[in-house]
Formats: C-alpha cells, sequence, structure tokens
C-alpha cells in the first residue's frame, strides 16, 4: 500500500507549471501513485550518484518534475526545476525545427541544394540538399576540431566540410555527423538575416513560451546552472569554456550546446504537439522517420523515430559530452514525454530514460540495488590517505556528496583497477600500437559501433597524418588509463618525437566498443577515481550502472573518525596516516 502523498509530497496544479505565463519557479511536483513510482526509482538511483531533473508527463499531465542530488557540489546548492542544464544534441531538434519555420515562411526548401546558400560549393557536393543535411546522409565527415577550438569559426568549419572527401554519395547512407547541422545553422543566418540564436528565440521559443532556453542571449543567473564534473573534478558548464564573441564555437553552435530548463523543455513539447511553432505539414516532416540508423530506428529532422512500448511512435533523441547528458522521449500518440537532464553523466547510461518509460508501460524497470542514504556531514569521517608502502597509496576524497577511492603508486594501481580494467586497458594499447603503425584491421574488428568501415579508416588516417605533421615520428606507447562509469572509458598514449597523443575509447556491456576518439591531449591520466556509496555506516561498495555493485571498502571507525580501510578477498587493511 502506498504512503499517503500529500503527507510525503509537494504537489503543484498541471495547468500552473505549463502555462507560458508563469514565473518559471513552481516548485516540485510528484502526482499519483505513477508519479510516486517513478519518484522512489530516482530517489534509489540517487543514492547511486544520479544528480539531475526530471519532468514525466502521462496522457498530457504531468505526474512528476522533480531535481535529485546537487547542481553545486561546491556551494552544496540541489537541482530544481529551474535549475539550467545543458541538452547537448538535442539542439538538433531546435535547429531542424528552425529550417522547417523559414519553409513555413516561403523562404527556402528542404529540397535545396547548397548552392543556394554557399558559394564555391565542389563539384562532388553540389547535390547535397537541406534534407541530406537534416537526415544525416550528405556523406560529410565532421572537421577534425574540438567544442571549444576557438579557430573553428564559422568559415573554417564551412572550408573543412567542403574540402574533405565524401565518405558517401548524398543520399546513399545515414551517418551521424555533427557538422551537418552546423552548415544548417549557417543556412539559418544567412537566410533570416539574423544570428542564429537570435532567430532561434524570436520565431521559436518566443511563441512557445520558453524564456530560458538557449545559448547566451537568456539572462541565466550564474547560480542557476548544473555544474558539470569530470573525474570528480569541478568542470563547470559549456559556457565557461573557450566561446567566440557572438556564441558557441561552430564545431557546436547549432549541433548541441543549448541550455534549458525542464519546464521550457515540457513547453517546447507541447508546442510542438499543437502545431504553434510549425504548421502541421512542416510538424510531420520534422517527425518521419527517413533514415535507417539500424537496430529499429530511424532518424527524422533532428528526431529518432523509434516505436513505443506498445507499438506506437516514439520520438526521441540525446545528448551528451561526458560531462552532462540529457534525454527526451516524446510518445507523440499516447500523450507522454518524459525529459532527463544530468550533470554527471558517468554515472548516467542512456537507458534511464527508458527505464522509466517501462515503468509508465506497467513494466518491470530494471533493478536498482539499495543502498543508504549519504549523510553528507558525515563523509568527512572516512576521508583521509591510507599508506601502502614507500611510494603509493590510496586516497579517500570527500567531494561534498560522494566519497572517492584513489590513489598512487604501482601498489594503489594493483589495487584500484579490476581484471576487466586491467584487460580492457592492455587490449587497447595493442589496438593503438596497431593504428600508429598504419594497421586498422584490429581496430576495425574489434569495434562495435555505428561509423562505417570507411569512415573509420579516414577518420584513423586524418589523425595520423596530423600526428606525424605536428609530432614527428611515432616512438612507442606510453601509458594506459581507465575510468568506469555508465561506460567504461579507456585511454593509451602515444609518444612520439615532439610529445604525445592518444587514443580514447569507449566500452558498453559485453566488451563492446563503440566510441573512439583521436586526440592530441589526454583528457585524463593517472590512477581510476572509483565513487563510493554506503551500504552501512562502515561498508561503501562501488557502482557501476552496467555492472552493477563491485569493489567492497570497509573502514573501521574509532569515535567519529575512520581509522582504517580494508578492500579485497582476504580484505587487506590499510591503517589512516
Amino acid at each position: 500500500m502506498l504512503p499517503n502523498l500529500a503527507a510525503l509530497l509537494v504537489v503543484l496544479a498541471p495547468a500552473a507549471w505549463l502555462s507560458p505565463q508563469d514565473d518559471l519557479a513552481p516548485g516540485e511536483l510528484v502526482e499519483g501513485e505513477l508519479g510516486y513510482q517513478l519518484d522512489d526509482y530516482l530517489t534509489r538511483f540517487e543514492r547511486l550518484g544520479f544528480a539531475g531533473v526530471v519532468g514525466v508527463e502521462y496522457e498530457k499531465k504531468p505526474i512528476l518534475i522533480r531535481g535529485y542530488g546537487l547542481a553545486d557540489r561546491e556551494r552544496g546548492t540541489p537541482v530544481t526545476p529551474e535549475t539550467v542544464f545543458c541538452t547537448g544534441s538535442i539542439t538538433k531538434q531546435f535547429t531542424a525545427a528552425a529550417i522547417l519555420a523559414l519553409q513555413d515562411d516561403g523562404k527556402l526548401s528542404v529540397e535545396d541544394p547548397l548552392t543556394k546558400f554557399f558559394e564555391r560549393v565542389p563539384e562532388d557536393k553540389r547535390g547535397i540538399t537541406l534534407h541530406h543535411l537534416l537526415t544525416h546522409t550528405s556523406g560529410l565527415a565532421d572537421p577534425l576540431a574540438g567544442d571549444y577550438d576557438l579557430g573553428a569559426t564559422a568559415a573554417w568549419v564551412r572550408d573543412q566540410a567542403f574540402g574533405c572527401a565524401l565518405q558517401w554519395r548524398p543520399g546513399e547512407r545515414y551517418g551521424y555527423r555533427n557538422v551537418n547541422f552546423s552548415l544548417l545553422g549557417m543556412v539559418i543566418e544567412r537566410v533570416s538575416g539574423e544570428g542564429y540564436e537570435a532567430f532561434l528565440q524570436k520565431r521559436l521559443f518566443a511563441r512557445a513560451g520558453m524564456a530560458r532556453t538557449g545559448y547566451l542571449l537568456p539572462r541565466f543567473a550564474p547560480e542557476s546552472f548544473a555544474i558539470g564534473y569530470q573525474d570528480g573534478e569541478r568542470w563547470g558548464t559549456t559556457l565557461d569554456h573557450p566561446l567566440l564573441a557572438d556564441g558557441p564555437c561552430w564545431t557546436l553552435r547549432a549541433n548541441g550546446g543549448i541550455q534549458s530548463t525542464v519546464g521550457d523543455m515540457l513547453r517546447w513539447h507541447h508546442a510542438l504537439a499543437e502545431d504553434r511553432v510549425l504548421s502541421r505539414a512542416a510538424h510531420a516532416q520534422l517527425e518521419t522517420p527517413y533514415a535507417d540508423e539500424g537496430g529499429g530506428t530511424f532518424y527524422g529532422y533532428g528526431w529518432s523515430i523509434q516505436k513505443s512500448p506498445s507499438g506506437k511512435k516514439l520520438v526521441a533523441h540525446n545528448g551528451g559530452n561526458g560531462i552532462s547528458f540529457a534525454d527526451f522521449l516524446r510518445f507523440v500518440d499516447e500523450g507522454h514525454c518524459i525529459f532527463v537532464a544530468t550533470n554527471v553523466a558517468s554515472r548516467v547510461r542512456e537507458s534511464l530514460a527508458y527505464d522509466l518509460a517501462a515503468i509508465l508501460y506497467g513494466r518491470p524497470a530494471r533493478a536498482l540495488p539499495e543502498t543508504l542514504a549519504r549523510d553528507r556531514a558525515a563523509l568527512e569521517r572516512y576521508a583521509g590517505r591510507y599508506p601502502l608502502g614507500e611510494g603509493s597509496a590510496l586516497e579517500v576524497l570527500n567531494l561534498g556528496d560522494r566519497l572517492v577511492l584513489t590513489g598512487s603508486g604501482p601498489d594503489a594501481d594493483e589495487l584500484l583497477y579490476d581484471e576487466t580494467a586491467r584487460t580492457r586497458m592492455t587490449q587497447v594499447r595493442e589496438l593503438f600500437a596497431a593504428l600508429c603503425r598504419g594497421d586498422d584491421t584490429p581496430f576495425l574488428a574489434a569495434y562495435k559501433g555505428r561509423q562505417t568501415s570507411e569512415s573509420i579508416r579516414a577518420e584513423l588516417a586524418a589523425a595520423r597524418a596530423r600526428w606525424q605533421e605536428h609530432l614527428g615520428t611515432f616512438r612507442e606507447l606510453g601509458p594506459a588509463a581507465a575510468r568506469a562509469g555508465a561506460e567504461s572509458r579507456v585511454l593509451s598514449e602515444a609518444r612520439f618525437e615532439r610529445g604525445n597523443a592518444c587514443l580514447v575509447t569507449t566500452w558498453g556491456p559485453a566488451g563492446r566498443l563503440f566510441a573512439f576518439e583521436c586526440l592530441d591531449t589526454a583528457p585524463f591520466s593517472g590512477p581510476p577515481r572509483v565513487e563510493l556509496f554506503p551500504v552501512s555506516s562502515t561498508e561503501f561498495r562501488s557502482y557501476d550502472d552496467g555492472e552493477g555493485l563491485g569493489q567492497a571498502v570497509g573502514f573501521e571507525l574509532d569515535g567519529e573518525r575512520a581509522s582504517a580501510l580494508s578492500l579485497g578477498a582476504p580484505p587487506l587493511v590499510i591503517a589512516r596516516e
């Protein structure tokens, strides 16, 4: 029997939350038995490290709008419905809607070729249309630059896109590439005569009643953002990193990085459903399944089109950068909607929104292990240095809302890396050694993601050419490192004449290698940082969202302070320094 919700939950009238005229500070909402089930699930997940905001509608009515965990660990700021999150590649459907709005206004057609908007389009790319860009079927390759590379101006990205060899003929196949939507953002600016963000604000967001969505134009208070963390260190927000004068670099603009709140994203869902920002015909184009992504999903215009658990239409997209992650599921035939955003992407696998959807459809959600609610005030008792011997030590860090076990020295590495991590590190070093020698075959055999063999070979060849130009001849392999999380990341360094480069790989369940990056600098190094979650006052466990509870770490308490920790079997007891 469910507890009395009125005694446990703050409830807000749904009409007040969704009204475009509200003050965008409505508080939290948990409504009905389904809302309580979702909240209970997320509360248990919060104990396993989840922090973020969730908005759920069922049959067109909100049943859950709530924040979990901390938006800012250092300040102890909790996540609330007003917290601003990065939506990542969900941005793409805003760009697609802007293109269709311009079509509604008679200013372009999705069948228009690139030659209508750009000068000096190479012959092999003159057949690319806006439709090809919108559906990731253009054959263009992404430029080799990061999201915060200030050299990635509109002109540079355009020249890189036009200068690369096509990976396939336009329309021949699907391949997800950010550059497609970067070019669409440039088209929006050229046709509208306004900046990309300014056009979205005026033509889309204002009509939807969205005042807290965008890059720079909304007047976001600095304290309203969810702060991202990487390996436990404060990373900040996308706006804390290099920007061009008028917004993000064009490797990010129009394809990712727009900030928003759960309230605005639900308003957007309703604005689309009620045809308030697009004509009915344009809305239908936005959500038509055009390009086969594989695995039973099809890409529309900035949306992935799938089947819901009941076999009806599900329109979805997610986005993340390894720091933040967001997911947006719209069950358009059934009146349900789920929006999830988190600032701890490493703790959240991409199935979270689908786990919540299972609850909506009366199906069992993925089981979560039971842990205790963390007493943040008590975490400091465990923090400290635990020496292992000469040159090695374990260290327990208090990150404000969680403990992290890390260390230094060879003895610490042996204790902190499990057998799976050590195996993967060895495998990645072997793959990287082959790549540096010019042999892509082992990598292609291990890769199980969505890129084609042709695009992988092209990306690896471009990386090798860049390293040879800037770093010289390959000398030897350097160290490897691993980071566990919802998806395990493993990197290996390589040493060249004039510096180092690295291969970063992302692994899923069952040893599935599904993503990689060839980088000039290592995004992390050194021993792992294992997050710990309490199962009692003296025992903590690591947790991986794909593999469940892992390593156990015990503490011996001397009054209010830990005097030793123990781990392994048989347990190794290490006195605190």
